[in-house]
């Protein structure tokens, strides 16, 4: 979470979260080397898991529980239309 978390510390709203962590997982930039399938697994289990999503902020991001749950929700759909799937 704190990778995430961490490029998303100047986001001041879901969407630009979205858009940032989309955009580093799909060019595999800032460590994000893991792949867009992995990370919308990750991302999908979290969703899916009820997973704590206040670590998120850990590394200084301020959005909310809420906040973060619709990002990941748009990353994970900005993934699903990457991958096809």
């Amino acid at each position: 979470m704190d990778k995430i978390g961490y490029v998303c510390i100047y986001s001041r709203t879901p969407e630009e979260a979205a858009q940032n962590v989309l955009r580093l997982i799909v060019g595999g930039q800032c460590g994000f080397d893991e792949g867009a399938e992995a990370w919308r697994a990750e991302i999908h289990e979290w969703l899916e898991g009820g997973a704590d999503l206040r670590p998120l902020n850990n590394c200084g991001a301020s959005l909310t529980v809420a906040q973060w749950r619709a990002a990941l929700e748009r990353v994970v759909a900005g993934l699903d239309a990457e991958l096809g799937g």
